[in-house]
């Protein structure tokens, strides 16, 4: 049957191979066998039947063993069985097999097929999983680099490079060191003509200068990398890309392009089955909603995001999502419920503790929602543990947010005013356009306070200015309140209409679309809108 086969369709064998595998199994010709079992492995894994995939495999696997096959067929195995695995979120299973390779190296004398089992290792514990470990990954890399000057592999060196990078990225490394490995990895793949080591490089190397303050070489890397991977038919890769670029254009405040990149992501993720893609893409773009004032689309987006976050086993997605869900729910009002999601956040970062700060950060503010300035002050002296003021994505903007608040709440307004200094700094070094709002508001409400009502003004028009370009409804309503409390104070009564009615519309859009009724409960009875709706 088999040789008819191969004979009557010599065109379509790869449309048969998983027939063919099973009829040379059943002949006991172990070599066949195994030929087509790879072959109809490689063809689900391209359609993302990634179930499918690893029978074959497994099953190619089973076979190896009988078998004297080369490295280059060992080395296929492995390598995509792993890939397949860590696309279906079983990291640990990835990683034996990886473990496994590395064996087959050792015992066969192999060092290219060890090299490769030790760069593959390195970079599950270098990425943001369930796995990531930052000292292990550094190790197998300076392991693997050895061994690649050994073989005078550059290929290697050059994959090697961006791992390193990833390390320094996710592990706490310094910003400054993982650009130039990142630079390195980039020019090696491009003089070997390495194009999809080029794309990995350049798609994670896009984060590195973007946290630098290099925006046009982050939005040109993923430009660059977004192309590779549409050329090289690599899907999951894309999806990762559109949702890098979803960070990218939320921090740089083009909403209507991370709502775009976002849906696109999304739906080529849910064609191919990518939960891991699902996640990354709604993983941002809550907080584009959030900033739009559309609350109840915010909250649905990150709980979608968490959904298939804990499906998918991203760590960073469901530390970040949650932590983000928590403030959403603060700005509604759901004060507990927020606190009750930072709490998770903050326990699921002690396996990625470059974000913990950020749920830490979250959680302090949600207290001081509460009126709960001990708790705070403890959650906020804890968020400063590992944290790292460049690089480490959205941190130390929370850190510094928080901290501002609660200077304000305790009354050091002279602390307040510095510390949202320092971070404007930092913001416009690295172009974080919607956070200039949150800090500018509150150097003015510090500066208010301390009875400067000249620069107060000149701040909180800044800050309203600022709101109005972006077209970010979360502050602006709070920034008009502001002013014409500012206003108030100077019994300019027809200036502080003109100012309260833009605040009282923001309110009433805010409150409409909050399908839930009990989120537009808590909305209305929170004290600050009661000071906008409520004034007379």
């Amino acid at each position: 049957m088999a040789h008819s086969i191969e004979q009557l369709y010599p065109d379509q064998l790869e449309d048969y191979a998983a027939r063919l595998a099973q009829h040379y199994s059943e002949a006991d010709d172990a070599a066949k066998s195994f030929q087509y079992s790879m072959i109809a492995g490689d063809r689900a894994a391209r359609v993302y039947a990634n179930a499918e995939a690893l029978a074959h495999y497994a099953r190619a696997l089973h076979l190896a063993s009988q078998l004297k096959l080369d490295a280059t067929q060992v080395a296929h195995l492995y390598q995509r069985r792993g890939r397949t695995l860590e696309l279906s979120g079983r990291f640990e299973e990835a990683l034996a097999n990886y473990q496994t390779m590395q064996r087959a190296g050792e015992m066969r004398g192999d060092p290219p097929l060890t090299l490769a089992a030790l760069m593959e290792q390195a970079k599950l514990y270098a990425v943001p999983s369930p796995l990531h470990n930052p000292p292990q990954a550094r190790l197998f890399s300076e392991h693997a680099s050895t061994l690649a000057r050994e073989l005078g592999d550059r290929a290697a060196e050059a994959t090697i490079l961006w791992t390193l990078m990833l390390s320094d990225m996710y592990g706490g490394g310094e910003r400054q060191q993982a650009l130039v490995y990142g630079e390195q990895s980039a020019a090696l793949a491009r003089e070997l003509g390495r194009r999809e080591q080029l794309a990995f490089t350049l798609n994670d190397l896009a984060s590195a200068y973007g946290t630098s303050g290099q925006t046009a070489r982050a939005f040109a890397a993923l430009e660059e990398s977004r192309s590779l991977w549409r050329e090289l038919g690599n899907m999951p890769m894309l999806t990762d890309n559109l949702g890098n670029m979803v960070l990218a254009c939320l921090t740089t405040g083009d909403y209507a392009q991370a709502i775009r990149f976002s849906e696109e992501g999304f739906g080529l993720s849910e064609s191919i089955g990518n939960t891991w893609g699902q996640a990354h893409n709604r993983f941002m773009v809550g907080n584009v909603y959030l900033e739009l004032g559309e609350y109840q689309r915010a909250i649905e987006i990150m709980e979608s995001a968490i959904e298939f976050a804990e499906q998918s086993k991203n760590p960073a997605v469901l530390i970040g999502t949650r932590a983000d869900l928590a403030f959403a729910y603060g700005n509604v009002g759901a004060v507990e419920r927020g606190l009750e999601l930072a709490q998770q956040a903050s326990v699921a970062a002690n396996q990625f503790p470059l974000l913990r700060p950020w749920a830490q950060a979250m959680l302090a503010r949600l207290y001081l929602l509460q009126g709960d300035v001990a708790r705070a002050r403890r959650a906020l002296t804890d968020s400063h543990a590992g944290l790292i003021q460049e690089g480490s994505l959205l941190s130390p903007v929370h850190v510094g947010l928080a901290e501002g608040e609660f200077a304000l709440a305790t009354h050091d307004y002279r602390r307040a005013v510095q510390t949202m200094d320092e971070l404007l700094a930092l913001l416009h070094k690295v172009n974080f356009q919607p956070w200039i709002t949150d800090a500018l508001y509150l150097k003015g409400q510090a500066l208010l306070a301390q009875r400067e009502s000249d620069h107060a003004q000149e701040i909180l028009t800044a800050a309203r200015t600022h709101a109005e370009a972006l077209g970010s409804k979360r502050m602006l309503w709070q920034i008009y309140g502001a002013l014409s409390a500012l206003e108030a104070a100077r019994g300019n009564l027809d200036a502080v209409e003109k100012l309260r009615a833009p605040a009282r519309e923001i309110i009433q859009f805010i409150a409409a679309q909050l399908s839930d009724p009990t989120l537009r409960e808590s909305f209305w009875q929170q004290p600050r809108v009661h000071a906008v709706m409520g004034a007379d």
